[in-house]
C-alpha cells in the first residue's frame, strides 16, 4: 500500500526545465499550455519543432499563442517556451552543439509525444518516426545532468493485437526494436501493406502505426530500466472538459471530432458501426492532468521499470457508446445550430450498404455545392464541405472498427496513481473519468466548435428556426414527390390505386429507414 500522497505539482515542477517533442499537436499543445500554469517557477520549456509550410518554429508558435487556449497567459510566461528547430530521427535531433549543451544542463523532464499518427503509412516510415525518434529521446534523457522524469505518450491502441483485456504493462511485439531500426535504415522492410512480409511482421495489428507504438514501448523498457519513466496511453481524445477553455479541440481532427464538426454543418448523416459499440474516450484536459500526475509519480518514487497507465473510459467505468455519441451530438447541434449548413443536421448509426449509400449521396451533394459554397462563402473558409464529408467518412468508419477489436482495457494502475494526487491538486488536476458527464462534454465541444472553429457567435434565433423548419419542409416535399413518382409508375402498370398508394408508402418508409 502506498505510504503518502505525491508532492504538490507546483512544487514538483518548480525550478525544472522541460523538453517536449510533438508540442504543436493536439495533445502536445494541451500539455504545453498546462505546464505554463502548473508552477510559476517552472524553468524553460524547450519544444522541438520543424519548419512547416515555410513557417519557422518561432512563427509557428506565434500563431499558436494567438489561439484562445493561450490568451490568458502573460507575455513573460509565454517567453518560457523556447521553440528549437530539429529533426526527430537525427542524432541529438540535429541540434546545434550550444543548444544541446543548454538542454543537457537545464532540462530535467522529457515528454516524447511526437511521431507518425497515420495508420496506412509504409512500415519503414512508421519505424523511423515512432521508434527511431523514441531512441533519440532516450539517448537525450541519458545525457541530462539530472533526469527527473521521462514520459512517453503512446496510445491505448498500441496493443490492439492482444486478445482479451489489455493490461497496463508493456507487451512484446514479436520483433526486437533495434533489429527493426536496422532493417528500416537498410531499406529491408516491406513497402506496402499488401506485401506478405508486412502481415508476418505486424501480425494482428494490421497497420504500421499501432505496431510501431508497441515497438517503441518495448525499446523504452529495454533501455530505461531503473530510471524515472512513465508511459501514458490515451484512448480517443475529445474536447477539453474544463481547462483551459471548455470544449477546446485543437484542429478538431482527433477521435470523432471530425464527425462532430462535419455533423454541425449537416455534412454527414451517419456514424459507422453498431449502436452498442463501446467507445474508449477521454477529454484532453483529463489526459493532460493524468500525464502531469504520472510525471510527478515517476519523479518522486523509485521506478524499476516503466510505469504504464491507460487514460480512458472503458466497458465498466463511465461507459460511452456509439449510440450515446450519436444521440448527444444530435441533441446538442439542435440546441446550438450553426448559422448555415448544407442540410438539417441529423445523424443515425449505420453500417454496411446503408452507410456507403448515404456517404455516396453526401459526396455527390458536396460536389454539387462546391462552387456555390465558394461563391456565397458558407462553411469554413479553410475547408470545403467535400473535404469535411471525406474526413467524417474515413474517421467514423475507422474508429468503429478499432473499437470493435478491443475486448477490454484495464485502468486500475492509472486510477491507483491518480488517487495519490496531493489533496490540493485533486480538483484542478482531476483525471478521474467518472467525473465526466458525456452530454455536458459534447455540449461544450459543440459550443467551442461553433465559436472558434467556424467562428460563428450568433445565438439561437428566429432565423435558425426558419432554417431548420425550411429544411424539414423540403424533406416532406421530397417524400411527397417520391410517393407521387412511385404511385404513378405503378398505377400505370397495375391500374390498382390501392396497391400503388401502398407501394408509395412503403417506398417512403424504406427511404426513412435508410
Amino acid at each position: 500500500m502506498e505510504k503518502k500522497y505525491l508532492p504538490k505539482l507546483k512544487e514538483f515542477f518548480g525550478g525544472k526545465g522541460v523538453f517536449i517533442t510533438g508540442g504543436t499537436g493536439f495533445l502536445g499543445t494541451g500539455l504545453l499550455e498546462a505546464l505554463l500554469g502548473v508552477s510559476e517557477n517552472i524553468g524553460k520549456i524547450y519544444v522541438l519543432v520543424r519548419e512547416k509550410r515555410g513557417m519557422t518554429p518561432a512563427e509557428r508558435f506565434k500563431k499558436i499563442f494567438s489561439k484562445e487556449n493561450f490568451r490568458h497567459h502573460s507575455p513573460d510566461t509565454l517567453e518560457k517556451i523556447i521553440p528549437i528547430a530539429g529533426d526527430l530521427t537525427s542524432e541529438d535531433f540535429g541540434l546545434p552543439v550550444e543548444i544541446l549543451e543548454e538542454i543537457v544542463n537545464n532540462v530535467n523532464i522529457i515528454y516524447h509525444s511526437a511521431g507518425l499518427i497515420k495508420f496506412n503509412r509504409p512500415l519503414k516510415m512508421a519505424i523511423e518516426l515512432n521508434v527511431v525518434s523514441t531512441l533519440r529521446s532516450i539517448q537525450l534523457a541519458k545525457k541530462l545532468k539530472k533526469l527527473s522524469a521521462f514520459v512517453y505518450v503512446s496510445t491505448a491502441l498500441a496493443n490492439i493485437n492482444i486478445k482479451g483485456q489489455i493490461e497496463e504493462k508493456v507487451y512484446w511485439p514479436g520483433r526486437d526494436p533495434k533489429q527493426l531500426i536496422k532493417f528500416a535504415a537498410s531499406n529491408l522492410l516491406p513497402l506496402s501493406e499488401n506485401d506478405p512480409d508486412f502481415a508476418e511482421i505486424v501480425g494482428r495489428h494490421e497497420n504500421s502505426y499501432t505496431f510501431s507504438k508497441q515497438v517503441a514501448e518495448n525499446l523504452i523498457q529495454q533501455e530505461m530500466r531503473n530510471l524515472p519513466v512513465g508511459i501514458v496511453r490515451p484512448s480517443a481524445v475529445y474536447g477539453s472538459y474544463k481547462h483551459p477553455v471548455e470544449g477546446w479541440c485543437g484542429s478538431a481532427s482527433s477521435g470523432h471530432l471530425g464527425f462532430v464538426v462535419a455533423h454541425m454543418k449537416g455534412a454527414t448523416r451517419c456514424l459507422y458501426g453498431d449502436r452498442s459499440t463501446v467507445l474508449f474516450a477521454i477529454p484532453v484536459d483529463y489526459f493532460v492532468n493524468g500525464t502531469l500526475v504520472l510525471t510527478c509519480y515517476v519523479g518522486s518514487r523509485p521506478i524499476e521499470q516503466p510505469e504504464v497507465i491507460h487514460m480512458t473510459s472503458n466497458h465498466k467505468v463511465n461507459k460511452f457508446t456509439l449510440a450515446d455519441l450519436n444521440d448527444i451530438v444530435n441533441e446538442e447541434v439542435t440546441k446550438n445550430p450553426c448559422n448555415s449548413y448544407l442540410w438539417r443536421p441529423k445523424s443515425e448509426v449505420r453500417k454496411g450498404w446503408r452507410y456507403e449509400f448515404f456517404n455516396l449521396a453526401y459526396v455527390v451533394l458536396a460536389l454539387l455545392l462546391y462552387v456555390p459554397e465558394k461563391i456565397f462563402k458558407f462553411g469554413p473558409r479553410w475547408m470545403s464541405g467535400f473535404k469535411i464529408v471525406l474526413i467524417s467518412y474515413k474517421g467514423a468508419k475507422y474508429f468503429a472498427n478499432i473499437a470493435n477489436k478491443i475486448e477490454g482495457i484495464s485502468i486500475n494502475n492509472g486510477q491507483r496513481i491518480m488517487r495519490l494526487t496531493h489533496p490540493e491538486d485533486k480538483q484542478r488536476y482531476s483525471a478521474d473519468v467518472t467525473d465526466v458527464d458525456w452530454s455536458e462534454s459534447f455540449a461544450r465541444t459543440v459550443k467551442w466548435a461553433k465559436t472558434y472553429y467556424y467562428k460563428e457567435t450568433e445565438n439561437y434565433s428566429t432565423r435558425h428556426q426558419m432554417m431548420y423548419y425550411g429544411c424539414l419542409a423540403i424533406e416532406c416535399l421530397l417524400y411527397a414527390l417520391l410517393w407521387f413518382i412511385v404511385y404513378f409508375c405503378f398505377i400505370s402498370i397495375t391500374g390498382c390505386a390501392e396497391l400503388s398508394s401502398l407501394l408509395g408508402g412503403i417506398s417512403i418508409a424504406f427511404v426513412y429507414w435508410l
